[in-house]
């Protein structure tokens, strides 16, 4: 699947406060690099069992990338799109 065709109800089998962060940000995760988005994920389905800060840390990453324009995402990341999956 590529990131553009993400859905909310895909995140139905993540944790509550997961599914809830990543069902939020869906457009944010639609827009990022495939090499990119397996690793968030990732940090986002164990975000229920991680400490307080752990959650401010990738709650402010998330709104980090969502404040940028696309350009500037594209620019941020440019790195993860040359990756081969």
């Amino acid at each position: 699947m590529l990131p553009h065709e993400l859905k909310a109800s895909q995140f139905a089998g993540y944790p509550p406060q997961a599914r809830q962060l990543a069902a939020g940000r869906v457009s944010l995760l639609q827009q990022l690099p495939i090499g990119f988005l397996p690793l968030l994920l990732r940090e986002i389905i164990v975000y229920d069992w991680k400490f307080p800060p752990e959650r401010n840390e990738l709650d402010h990453q998330l709104a980090y990338l969502e404040s940028r324009s696309p350009e500037q995402r594209r620019q941020l990341l440019a790195g993860f799109e040359k990756l081969q999956v």
